[in-house]
């Protein structure tokens, strides 16, 4: 630890946390200004960064607790975040921190040596009530409460230490271009080694960061970077070829391609975003894939357009819904502080209504999937139980009965097994190692 990596960890953060873009795209820009720096001292600033985001609540209050204790410019709460992190490590005495500080936080010796003190200091160990297990992992309380209404005081502690582990990175194989094992042997022949996913027959695990970007098996299509359990909702939605598929809520499109990539190329595949904004690079990534079946909705007036012919004829309708994305904690850190308890009172309106529109768009005997990359029950089971008390037309399928229709060369047995006896589909990285999901099948009456 010196002077030059702690500057520029703290130089960083406070980007990060002065910004509202995704901390991952602060990082790179940080980075790419700062080529002169190693790949050690890249992977130092980054670690660290990551481990204050992380747990970032807990440090936010102890850093204003300290400001208002010691009578320090509150303006200094945020780096004091980066001196506390760094205190809780052990990993340099009281001493050294303060000299390390003292030019940055331009500070006495004598009060970084007493915010240094008072960081290390422990409390008691408690009954690990939901404010202590708030602190201990970094979340905030409102927060941690919503988990325990989800999942019960049992799995809580479990759910939120694996939500402060990094995530690995996972891949899909493009079926419209190979199957997973040559996927894994071209990866393979360019260094970079995988393991088959446990659920989903098209994922590949990279346990150790590789630039997969920068592939040939990537930038010809044979691969795209989606979670696990982001594929099993695809899987779950069971399109079959030469139907009519609508990915209401298509994003990026990583849900679309994998859509066009079960149906074999074939049939249609209508990918639509209220916000045009949200779709990013999805035509480059449709043109990589190969796909010929996907038909990119641009605009709302557009899309008025689509629902006057195709109202009541597809076949099947993907609804990837706007969500507080607490699943994806542990890719996205920052987060934390940035979700608001007020979104869990506006949400499940938004989603409600958004099933209830694009539900409309089925025929008879047509299937929806609903699903959320959110961990709370307001934005998951709540919004399905509404649903169907308004539309007594659809019923629920359970994943296990949805499994058994798939059509696929693969063994679906633990995979049922894993859904044995659920209404829903949920996931969480405590028990399954994929980001947190939520999905509900509903099947339109005949």
């Amino acid at each position: 630890m010196n002077a030059f990596l702690i500057s520029h960890t703290l130089e960083a953060y406070q980007l990060v946390s002065g910004s509202s873009k995704p901390a991952d795209a602060i990082m790179t820009f940080y980075m790419r200004g700062h080529k002169h720096l190693g790949a050690k001292d890249r992977r130092f600033i980054s670690e660290h960064v990551y481990a204050i985001l992380r747990f970032e609540p807990t440090l936010e209050k102890l850093s204003n607790e300290i400001t208002a204790f010691l009578q320090i410019d509150p303006h200094l709460a945020v780096p004091l975040r980066v001196l506390i992190h760094f205190a809780k490590l052990d990993q340099a005495t009281d001493e050294e921190l303060a000299v390390l500080f003292q030019p940055l936080l331009q500070l006495s010796v004598q009060t970084l040596l007493d915010i240094s003190h008072l960081a290390r200091k422990k409390k008691p160990a408690d009954e690990p009530t939901i404010e202590r297990l708030a602190t201990a992992y970094g979340f905030t309380e409102w927060m941690t409460r919503e988990f325990a209404a989800s999942f019960g005081k049992n799995e809580l502690e479990a759910l939120l230490e694996s939500l402060n582990h990094e995530a690995p990175l996972i891949l899909r194989a493009n079926t419209l271009k190979c199957t997973r094992e040559e996927a894994q042997q071209a990866l393979f022949a360019e260094d970079i080694e995988s393991e088959l996913g446990k659920f989903s027959p098209f994922s590949l695990i990279i346990k150790k960061r590789q630039p997969i970007f920068a592939t040939r098996a990537f930038k010809s299509g044979m691969v795209e970077i989606q979670d696990e359990g982001s594929q099993l909702i695809s899987l779950l939605l069971n399109p079959k070829p030469q139907t009519k598929v609508l990915d209401a809520c298509a994003g990026g499109g990583g849900k679309t391609l994998h859509l066009a990539a079960l149906m074999g190329g074939r049939g249609k595949v209508f990918a639509y975003d209220k916000f045009e904004s949200r779709f990013g690079n999805i035509r480059d990534r449709i043109r990589r894939s190969g796909a010929q079946n996907i038909e990119v909705i641009e605009s709302p007036d557009a899309f008025d357009m689509f629902e006057k012919k195709h109202r009541g004829t597809l076949d099947s309708v993907l609804i990837d819904a706007p969500c507080t994305g607490s699943g994806t904690l542990r890719r996205n850190p920052d987060m934390k502080l940035r979700l608001k308890q007020s979104s869990l009172e506006t949400l499940p309106i938004e989603q409600l209504q958004i099933l209830t529109r694009f539900s409309s768009f089925l025929k008879p005997g047509g299937r929806v999937v609903y699903a959320t990359c959110s961990l709370f029950q307001k934005e998951n089971e709540s919004v399905v139980e509404s649903f169907l008390k308004a539309n007594q037309d659809f019923t629920l399928l359970s994943p296990s009965e949805a499994i058994s229709t798939i059509k696929l060369s693969f063994d679906s047995e633990s995979l049922a097994k894993r859904f044995s006896g659920d209404s829903y589909m949920r996931l969480s990285p405590h028990k399954d190692d994929t980001d947190g999901f939520f999905a509900a099948i509903l099947q339109k009456k005949t």
